[in-house]
């Protein structure tokens, strides 16, 4: 592909990621450009494709495809700049009108247990840091599996699977 069909490219994906409610400085850190240059390549796709200009952001929609990718409501507000509430209260809008499935988020309980019972050989502090526990330590992650399992009917201590 020649530089042509690579700067259409690119202007494409910068475009669609505006659309789905990226900041200008999400689009440039993921094309490793600057922040201008990111927006004059959206820009620029909009006026070659005659697309509107700025893209269009559903709210609804993008909190929606947001949750279902396992975001929380604090993170999709922060990315679509709104507040909580309205991320929280688009998303569920937008799910009920289409009688769409709400996403299925794991618990962090969920998280630790598995992440302890597959063979990664993550300690539980280790574990506490990947699944966010709130209280960032082994004690907390550990509790949630350990709840996580009783409620679930799951072995404890989990079976460390290959």
């Amino acid at each position: 592909m020649g530089p042509e069909g690579s700067m259409s490219k690119n202007d494409r994906a910068a475009y669609e990621m505006a659309a789905r409610g990226l900041t200008f400085k999400q689009i440039g850190e993921r094309q490793q450009v600057a922040t201008t240059s990111a927006h004059r390549r959206a820009r620029r796709h909009a006026q070659r494709e005659g697309r509107p200009w700025p893209p269009r952001v559903r709210i609804g929609e993008a909190s929606y495809q947001l949750r279902q990718a396992g975001l929380s409501y604090a993170d999709i507000a922060e990315r679509l700049g709104i507040s909580e509430d309205a991320a929280r209260s688009a998303e569920h809008k937008h799910r009920t009108s289409r009688g769409l499935p709400p996403a299925e988020i794991p618990t962090i309980g969920q998280r630790a247990y598995w992440l302890r019972a597959t063979d990664t050989g993550l300690t539980w502090e280790d574990i506490a840091r990947e699944v966010g526990s709130l209280a960032q330590d082994c004690t907390g992650a550990l509790n949630s599996a350990k709840h996580y399992a009783q409620r679930n009917g799951r072995p404890w201590p989990p079976r460390r699977t290959a």
